[in-house]
């Protein structure tokens, strides 16, 4: 009885743990999700950002362009001669604008960071629970294989004995044969 106990106390364990693992497979695919949404908003974010930086850019150099004057050094490069100067850019963001997009952008991409490291402690968790299933189902097998080598014990115990009671019999008869000869 009390194997039966434990055998089934092995099975409800194996069977927790599967479930678990099932909640986590979910929680993984619903992360990984999420990861994928946050890499495309962190994609989109860092693109937005880097064009309007190189926007701001142009138009820092619209705006240097807009004060050159001939034969007058080009505070950049120094040049007199001013052949094709940059043209001032309309509707660029400001650089607190700009900043606010960086900020943006970093805060995505950290977020991605985040669920992909999520992703990861549940990937070891799960392979975790792996381990510990495979280890119940390893000690079920154990358990069974033990059962199996007790029973063919008691059975070879069985056996011994109707061997040791037949050659008690057969003594008991070789005995009376004996003495029915000498007689």
């Amino acid at each position: 009885k009390e194997k039966l106990i434990s055998k089934e106390k092995n099975i409800q364990e194996i069977i927790d743990l599967e479930n678990h693992k099932n909640f986590l497979d979910d929680e993984l695919l619903k992360t990984q999700n999420e990861l994928k949404e946050q890499i495309a908003e962190s994609e989109k974010l860092q693109k937005e950002y880097l064009d309007a930086y190189n926007n701001f850019l142009n138009a820092q150099a619209g705006i240097l362009a807009s004060t050159l004057k001939e034969n007058s050094p080009c505070p950049v490069c120094g040049s007199l001669t001013h052949p094709c100067p940059a043209a001032k850019s309309e509707n660029v963001l400001s650089q607190n604008e700009l900043e606010a997009l960086k900020k943006d952008s970093e805060s995505a991409s950290n977020l991605a960071k985040e669920k992909s490291q999520a992703c990861a402690v549940l990937l070891t968790k799960i392979e975790n629970v792996k381990i510990q299933i495979q280890e119940k189902r390893s000690e079920a097998k154990i358990e069974e294989n033990e059962k199996n080598i007790l029973e063919y014990l008691e059975d070879a115990q069985n056996d011994i004995l109707k061997c040791d009671n037949q050659l008690v019999e057969n003594n008991t008869k070789v005995e009376s044969y004996s003495e029915l000869e000498s007689q």
